[in-house]
């Protein structure tokens, strides 16, 4: 295949592909929950008591998976790079032929990580930043040096010409900072992408509802063309695409399990990385074919009929995560009217915006 192909160009691809052959092909494997930081908005909870999958166990899931057609692999987690068995992972998948992206704080990339990914070059590292300075890291990782340590791993993959792309997830904390790590992406001459959304722990705590957005921010973010033209323009799409559509009856509208699927840091297979409360399929144990069926089993569940999203003629403007729904009603905080704001506040925009009433950035 066409290795110039764009992320957006490649997840199309495969999507195309994995309905072809009715197997996922795009793995995003948690090789562990551990992580340096400890940042206010993440789901992960660092599970101390649980093994970790050791690495002839991580190969021997890539083995199965490689050999069910598996083509792409997202190594996340926690913090991928904080194994000490990373480069040896990493080597293996891209010797098996894989598309690899790593997904990292940046904070412990080391000029033998640089080595190894110059060796064998990803198909991109994301690289997650939450502020623009010491202080805003103190406050959002709390690690206010770790900062530094950020900017520094950026550099060394821009001197050394690796592909990245620059990502944060925008709370009241960090909104201030926005335009400063927006800016830093320019000065790389890499993407910048952001998110608004913000999900329970997987061990069923919370953060505080002081972090979130409201409604009129997120929305406001969506509209300013010069954060983002690309997440502008992809609500557009879906507006001139969907307007005026009823929800379709399937609860996923989203392509977890159909093209995609998640390996926790235990074996563990999962139609998404936010459904640790439906089943899973330990591939230590079997086959990726019985985690395959297991899969197309969770997809197949319909809307509750008394969903209130069920008559909506605009959900392709909320966030439209069935994980999200289900997190929420399995900790009783439902936050349905938040996401339906922002979805009523986007639809108004749209239509204000083709009509000619308002303009944007």
């Amino acid at each position: 295949m066409d290795y110039s192909y764009t992320g957006r160009d490649l997840q199309f691809y495969l999507d195309k592909k994995s309905i072809e052959k009715k197997v996922p092909l795009i793995c995003n494997l948690e090789l562990t929950y551990r992580c340096n930081l400890n940042c206010i908005h993440c789901y992960v909870v660092d599970k101390k008591t649980d093994k970790e999958l050791s690495t002839i166990e991580v190969i021997n899931i890539l083995d199965k998976i490689v050999e069910a057609g598996c083509l792409w692999i997202r190594f996340t987690g926690g913090e991928p790079l904080l194994r000490e068995d990373f480069t040896e992972i990493y080597g293996y998948a891209k010797k098996k032929g894989m598309i690899v992206t790593v997904l990292t704080n940046g904070t412990l990339i080391s000029p033998k990580i640089v080595k190894t990914f110059l060796g064998m070059p990803p198909f991109c590292i994301e690289v997650s930043v939450y502020g623009a300075s010491e202080k805003t890291y103190a406050k959002f990782c709390r690690c206010g040096k770790a900062y530094y340590s950020c900017i520094k791993g950026l550099k060394l993959l821009f001197n050394e010409g690796l592909s990245f792309e620059i990502k944060t997830t925008v709370t009241r904390i960090n909104k201030e900072d926005i335009i400063k790590i927006r800016d830093l992406a320019s000065i790389y001459g890499c993407k910048f992408r952001y998110d608004t959304t913000l999900y329970p722990r997987i061990d069923d705590s919370w953060f505080s509802s002081e972090l979130i957005l409201s409604p009129e921010e997120v929305v406001n973010l969506d509209l300013d063309g010069t954060l983002s033209k690309e997440r502008l323009f992809s609500w557009f799409d879906l507006y001139s695409k969907h307007k005026g559509k009823l929800r379709p009856s399937s609860l996923y509208t989203c392509d977890a399990g159909a093209t995609s699927f998640n390996i926790d840091p235990y074996g563990n297979m999962h139609i998404c990385h936010m459904f640790p409360y439906q089943a899973s399929y330990n591939l230590l144990k079997g086959s990726f074919k019985a985690g395959v069926e297991m899969l197309k089993k969770i997809r197949a569940q319909k809307i509750a009929v008394n969903s209130r999203c069920k008559k909506c003629k605009i959900y392709f403007l909320c966030n439209k995560c069935s994980a999200i729904c289900v997190a929420y009603s399995h900790i009783q905080r439902m936050y349905f009217d938040y996401y339906c704001k922002i979805a009523e506040l986007r639809a108004q925009a749209l239509t204000r915006i083709t009509a000619g009433e308002v303009s944007f950035k």
